[in-house]
């Protein structure tokens, strides 16, 4: 479903008496009438995610109610695909007609450039019967799957009160479950019912609504991105198996809060650990401090452009008195914890008896607050939440007020103020970074410690999210602020590229050769570890003997770096030249039309690495990390690679006009004078 979003890329623009589908995605490649198939087959797609879900509840509350069977689970699962089918059936019975559809839009929408669509599809008449009934279906999907959700996970929540002979365990394994039934309800009411509300409003009482047209589609694809995450966190054995695979010793998380009824228990997994809990603890206060003192650096950025548009003179002294301001509330948090007891023994009991199904052995010996309620852990607590919360909402305000100043000058150079706007953009998102680092987190470790509530995601994401202010922000004052930016554009111009990139490749292949070879013992372990595959066939074979060894190591993290850097790098400059292209005004059509060709193969050459290099590897690193047996990555790791080699360059000969044309004359030279001669031949025969 989310290759059809990103293929089609619609805009839904309906007009008086039709609906037009506006395309921006690579299936315009493929001319009008693919396009339209693929948003019929995108609404068949979101309609079945929905009822999936609902599928999911139901499930869940027939296998409480002991009335299910194999049969029954088949014929759920069968009759939910009914309405799918039909929503993608019933347009390929009514006339097309996209000349009408592109006229008619064009006069109602005079003030719109629909000249990046065209030619675009739709349907001519919304008032036929088939777009009536598909509608209907549609509407049925839209608000009959969260309000059968809604009912049904009540009914389930019932059930399980009512049932008396379960374990404690067993009926908090419920209770988690219930939680996740009720965010999957919730996501189909979040992303269906107000954007097909407004598309019902527009169609039919004429109002037009932005909003409608460009996030339908998008809207409507949320459920499918979501729902596996909502499906891994509440499910209690896909939950324990993600964990198993953050347990491991090779993961970045370092650290983990487990809170207990009085007890903060601090969970370590770093170096700290070999010097024992008392560092491990002192690590943690002082990486606590440290996180609250980059979000105060972010604000007195932030303050700082403020205070220079509003003082006449801002003088060294104050610029002190600021900075050294900002350590005050760091220091108390790094200061605090150390007045007080500490009685790590007290916590691992404590800590052992509230999570009786936790592996702690591997923490062992941890450290932790032996009593929350102390003045001390309220005080450092309390400094934490002014900087969750108070550092969002004062970036927020000091940018607001910035703006409105900027707005204000009117004695400001053009120059002057495309760099202020271009200041701003930067500290939007200073202000957004801390907000998404701070906040959500924050208030689950929260909601954890106050209610008792069990929220993995704040037990192994907190730390982490925190600290991704102080790696982040530097790189958006590097790119917001002109003279970082023209700064680093100097440095890197004076780097051969080529070199940097030949340093890469030739560090990939070099460093293998520094390790040591011993490729008997690959062959006697691997023929211990697989007793049922017949290795006689691939004998002698070579391979790594020690995945953890520097050499091996970094070879793989320069690959990791080529297999998901180059897809990210090649999306963002294929956007970059596009938004470049739609910018020139002055090019003529031939130019324009030349232009699209090359983004659209671009976009071809940028999926390209996306599915030859991603998946594969991730499979690859996921069975290297966890010992999981893939044997896709076994055997095509090598074959998908190696793609990209054979496919970009006739990638680049069909979407680059100038290779085109050559072959064009090329093969035209190899066949013409053929047939000329075959034609004088049969003249002078004649």
């Amino acid at each position: 479903m989310l290759l059809l979003v990103f293929f089609g890329q619609f805009r839904v623009l309906p007009y008086s008496s039709g609906l037009a589908i506006l395309p921006l995605g690579p299936c315009r490649s493929f001319g009008s009438n693919i396009c339209f198939i693929a948003y019929q087959l995108y609404n068949g797609a979101s309609m079945a995610v929905g009822i999936g879900i609902s599928n999911t509840i139901l499930f869940r509350y027939l296998l409480l109610s002991s009335s299910i069977t194999s049969r029954g689970v088949f014929f759920m699962i069968s009759i939910s695909y009914v309405l799918p089918i039909a929503v993608v059936i019933l347009p390929f019975t009514t006339k097309w007609d996209f000349q009408s559809v592109q006229i008619s839009t064009k006069i109602e929408h005079t003030f719109y450039n629909l000249s990046i669509y065209e030619p675009f599809p739709g349907f001519v008449d919304v008032s036929n019967f088939q777009f009536i009934l598909a509608t209907t279906l549609l509407g049925i999907g839209v608000y009959g799957c969260p309000l059968a959700s809604f009912v049904l996970t009540q009914r389930t929540l019932q059930k399980i009160r009512r049932l008396e002979n379960i374990s404690q365990n067993t009926r908090r394994q419920f209770q988690i479950l219930i939680h996740g039934l009720s965010v999957q309800t919730l996501l189909p009411i979040l992303a269906y019912i107000p954007v097909f509300t407004c598309y019902m409003i527009t169609q039919n009482f004429g109002v037009e609504i932005l909003l409608s047209e460009h996030l339908i589609v998008g809207a409507a694809s949320t459920p499918a991105l979501f729902d596996p995450f909502i499906s891994f966190y509440f499910i209690i054995p896909y939950r324990n198996a993600i964990i198993k695979i953050f347990q491991t010793k090779t993961v970045f998380v370092q650290q983990r809060l487990l809170p207990t009824s009085n007890e903060l228990a601090i969970l370590s997994l770093g170096p700290c650990t070999y010097l024992g809990p008392q560092f491990c603890f002192a690590g943690y206060h002082i990486y606590t401090a440290n996180s609250l003192l980059a979000g105060l650096a972010i604000s007195n950025t932030v303050l700082f452009r403020f205070l220079v548009l509003t003082w006449d003179s801002i003088t060294v002294k104050k610029i002190k008195v600021m900075i050294a301001s900002s350590y005050i509330m760091p220091l108390f948090v790094a200061i605090l914890p150390f007045t007080s007891k500490w009685d790590f023994k007290s916590v691992q009991n404590v800590t052992r008896l509230q999570y009786p199904t936790y592996d702690l052995s591997i923490y062992e010996p941890f450290p932790g607050f032996s009593n929350v309620n102390s003045i001390q852990f309220v005080t450092a607590t309390s400094m934490m939440a002014i900087g969750a919360y108070g550092i969002p909402c004062i970036c927020f305000i000091l940018t607001r007020r910035i703006l409105t100043l900027i707005r204000l000058r009117r004695n400001m150079s053009e120059k002057t103020k495309t760099l202020s706007r271009t200041l701003i953009t930067g500290f939007t998102f200073q202000t957004i970074l801390p907000i998404l680092a701070y906040t959500p987190l924050f208030t689950c470790y929260l909601l954890a410690q106050t209610t008792g509530l069990e929220i993995i995601i704040s037990q192994h994401l907190m730390l982490v999210t925190a600290s991704s202010p102080s790696f982040i922000d530097p790189i958006i004052s590097f790119y917001f602020i002109i003279p970082y930016r023209e700064a680093i554009k100097k440095i890197l111009g004076k780097i051969d590229n080529k070199h940097t990139i030949s340093v890469v490749s030739f560090s990939i292949q070099i460093i293998p050769f520094t390790a040591t070879w011993n490729f008997e013992s690959v062959r006697n372990i691997t023929r211990l570890s697989y007793p049922f595959y017949d290795f006689s066939i691939y004998e002698p074979f070579p391979g790594f003997s020690n995945v953890n060894n520097i050499q091996f190591v970094s070879a793989t993290s320069l690959i990791a770096v080529g297999a998901y850097g180059i897809p990210i790098f090649c999306f963002i400059l294929t956007r970059r030249i596009l938004t470049m292209i739609r910018l020139h005004q002055n090019m003529s059509e031939k130019t324009k039309n030349q232009a699209r060709t090359l983004i659209t193969g671009l976009t071809f050459q940028t999926i390209l690495p996306v599915l030859a290099y991603v998946p594969i590897f991730t499979c690859y690193l996921l069975a290297q990390k966890t010992g999981l047996e893939i044997v896709i990555s076994q055997h095509l790791i090598l074959v998908t690679a190696s793609s990209p080699s054979l496919i970009d360059p006739l990638i680049s000969f069909y979407f680059i006009i100038p290779y085109r044309e050559a072959i064009k004359e090329f093969i035209g030279k190899v066949h013409k004078p053929d047939r000329i001669f075959s034609v004088v031949s049969i003249s002078s025969q004649v």
